[in-house]
């Protein structure tokens, strides 16, 4: 839901910038429609479509000893113990 209400705000931020009156104006009244409940949850129905979308509760946290975070996991028992100590 959070992207879906990204790519409105992101249309608005598009249509401030367009100098032609109408265009401006039709791409903003897009904006406040995809603002509307019903498109958050059409985009919700349709990302779920796609390969690869769905994820099952399974698929997470398979591995107690793997910790994830965003730019990449450490696996605590592939390193001795020492290496996994501050320094310092």
């Amino acid at each position: 839901m959070h992207v879906a209400k990204c790519i409105a705000r992101s249309l608005y931020k598009e249509a401030a910038e367009i100098e032609d009156d109408a265009l401006r104006e039709a791409c903003a009244a897009f904006a406040r429609k995809c603002e509307a409940t019903e498109r958050k949850k059409a985009a919700l129905v349709s990302a779920q479509s796609e390969p690869g979308v769905p994820v099952l509760p399974e698929q997470f946290d398979r591995d107690p000893l793997v910790l994830n975070s965003s730019q990449r996991y450490l696996k605590f028992l592939d390193q001795p113990h020492s290496a996994m100590r501050r320094t310092g």
